[in-house]
């Protein structure tokens, strides 16, 4: 027997994915098709596994936001405790001002991005 590149019968004797056609023995058949159970099998564990690190990826992701928000909420109080002993010193606290509307800011994405995190794991 004689076989095109991708496996299949060709000339008189021909294999389609259903079956049999004109004369293949049914071992052929049954071997043609376990190359595409095989094909269907393989892509099926690498899209399991590829959901599997995605989901992975969010869970540590998750993790690493509760950290940053951890953090910045830590660094917020250290500069508003900064500022109140500042007093009346106006540069120091305007280098505080802008560092607290910074982490304010990076606080926020956090927040956001951790609840949208969230609610995907979650679903």
């Amino acid at each position: 027997m004689t076989y095109d590149g991708h496996g299949a019968c060709v000339g008189p004797v021909q294999v389609f994915a259903v079956g049999v056609d004109r004369g293949c023995s049914q071992g052929e058949a049954d071997r043609l098709r376990g190359v595409e159970d095989r094909a269907q099998r393989r892509a099926h564990f690498e899209a399991n596994k590829a959901a599997s690190r995605a989901q992975q990826r969010k869970e540590r992701r998750f993790r690493e936001l509760e950290e940053l928000i951890d953090q910045a909420e830590k660094d917020l109080a250290r500069i508003q405790r900064a500022m109140m002993e500042a007093g009346d010193d106006w540069e120091k606290l305007a280098k505080w001002t802008a560092q607290q509307q910074k982490i304010e800011t990076d606080l926020a994405y956090f927040m956001k991005e951790w609840s949208e995190l969230g609610d995907e794991l979650t679903s």
